[in-house]
């Protein structure tokens, strides 16, 4: 029970609606509704995932072709200020920022990575504990005083965005059957216009049965599912008024995955660290 136990515990932190329970592979049945503003937290165990890489780019975070308004970039770096300052989020929530951490050290990127043809602004807290390590991409809508900034989506630093909306999510550990798999547990989330937030269209897991014959429950592993014979096969979990995991051979999950890539490009995020000259520089 200890797999079971650890991924419901993953599962409790995300908000979940209803989706279709998918049929076994190869035919699959892809849900297109399941969670809104979602999140993929940091899980217990070791072997964190690094945050990416982001060189200072020599132009402005606000360079030309920014589909940002003037009051939406105000809005940004007063938020950006405050993180930076106060440390804390846009809602209120604190940023762990630990003793030893530099801000400095940190990233943003204002770029739009839904594809709603307004600029998002994406916060990289990467200088942090495993646990405070996250990345959240911050949409804006009008308020009484201005613009007020809310959550599109949060998880594990490290995101690939594509140019269709999707995000791949990847968990902050490894800790399940995946073994030496060249492979890491992840969810898929495409973008909803009329949740103004992201959907998670399922989470991804591996078992390799040459490193784990058996599962943590003492189960064999399932070789009559095993249909290429490469020892590793794949699960997917949705959610709805309860989980349903399917699993299936490589060729069933690389169709689930190539239903919402195929086709898109990964997005290049302009990020900038997070200094207080590019933070000055979002709205001059």
């Amino acid at each position: 029970m200890k797999k079971c136990s650890i991924f419901l515990s993953t599962l409790l932190f995300l908000t979940l609606a209803a989706c279709a329970s998918p049929s076994p592979a190869p035919t699959l049945s892809i849900p297109t509704d399941a969670t809104v503003s979602a999140s993929l937290p940091p899980e217990e165990t070791q072997n964190a995932t690094p945050a990416p890489s982001a060189p200072e780019p020599a132009s402005s975070p606000t360079a030309a072709g920014s589909t940002a308004s003037p009051l939406m970039l105000e809005a940004y770096r007063s938020a950006l200020e405050t993180i930076y300052n106060d440390h804390l989020y846009p809602n209120g929530d604190p940023v762990d920022v630990p003793p030893a951490a530099l801000m400095e050290n940190n990233h943003f990127a204002i770029f739009d990575v839904d594809g709603d043809g307004q600029d998002e602004l994406i916060y990289e807290n990467g200088d942090s504990t495993t646990a405070g390590m996250i990345t959240t991409v911050f949409g804006s809508m009008p308020a009484a005083d201005g613009v007020k900034l809310y959550t599109e989506l949060s998880g594990f630093p490290g995101m690939a965005f594509y140019d269709n909306g999707a995000v791949i999510v990847y968990a902050s550990h490894n800790h399940g059957l995946a073994g030496n798999a060249e492979f890491w547990p992840h969810a898929i989330y495409t973008y909803d216009p009329g949740q103004a937030g992201y959907v998670m269209a399922g989470y991804a897991d591996a078992w390799d049965g040459e490193t784990f014959p058996q599962d943590f429950d003492g189960n064999p592993f399932p070789a009559d599912l095993d249909l290429d014979g490469d020892q590793v096969i794949y699960s997917l979990t949705f959610s709805g008024s309860e989980l349903s995991e399917t699993w299936m051979d490589g060729a069933g999950y690389q169709q689930w995955q190539n239903s919402y890539l195929d086709g898109a490009s990964r997005l290049e995020l302009p990020w900038q660290h997070m200094t207080l000259d590019n933070i000055r520089a979002v709205a001059p």
